[in-house]
C-alpha cells in the first residue's frame, strides 16, 4: 500500500495561529448558527491580521459529525459528502489548515489525568487544550469553561 505524502495544506511541528473550537467552525459554516455573526467577525479579523485558522482532526470530523445531525442541524441536515465537501471549502482558503497532532499530546494528556480529575466530559476539552498548547496555537471557543480552563492558550468569544 503506498500512503501519499500530506498536501500543502497539512503541517507538521508548530504552527502559529487559531485553532478554532467545533462550535466556532460549526458557526463559520451555518448562517443560521446563533453565533454566525461573531465567528464571522473573528474569521475576518483574523484574515486581516494575516493569522492562520486551523483544524485539527479532532475539530474536522467534529464539524462533519454536527453538520450530519439532524438534532444539531434541523432542516438544514447535510449527508455525509456535502458535510465533507464544506469542510473541503474551508480547507480550500489559503489561510485555512489541518494540523498534524503534535508529539506529546498523549504524555500531556496523562499528566494531567494522573495529576487532576477529568470528567469523561471535558476529554475532548482538555485534548484540544493540549494540542493547541504544544502546536504553538491559540484555541478560539464560544466555551466559558474551556477558556477559563487555560485562559493564556485561548480566546474566548463573545456572542
Amino acid at each position: 500500500m503506498k500512503v501519499a505524502e500530506p498536501s500543502p495544506g497539512y503541517l507538521f511541528g508548530r504552527v502559529a495561529g487559531y485553532l478554532l473550537d467545533v462550535n466556532v467552525w460549526l458557526a463559520l459554516a451555518t448562517q443560521s448558527h446563533p453565533h454566525h455573526a461573531s465567528a464571522t467577525q473573528f474569521w475576518i479579523r483574523a484574515q486581516q491580521e494575516g493569522q492562520s485558522l486551523w483544524f485539527n482532526r479532532v475539530t474536522a470530523l467534529g464539524l462533519v459529525r454536527l453538520l450530519c445531525k439532524p438534532a444539531v442541524m434541523g432542516q438544514n441536515v447535510q449527508k455525509t459528502a456535502s458535510a465533507l465537501a464544506l469542510y473541503k471549502r474551508f480547507l480550500d482558503q489559503s489561510f485555512v489548515r489541518l494540523a498534524i497532532e503534535p508529539p506529546g499530546v498523549d504524555q500531556a494528556l496523562e499528566e494531567m489525568a494522573a495529576n487532576e480529575f477529568i470528567n469523561s466530559r471535558d476529554l475532548t476539552d482538555v485534548y484540544l487544550l493540549i494540542f493547541a498548547k504544544l502546536a504553538g496555537q491559540t484555541l478560539v471557543t464560544f466555551d466559558r469553561a474551556m477558556a477559563a480552563r487555560a485562559p493564556n492558550h485561548t480566546v474566548l468569544i463573545h456572542p
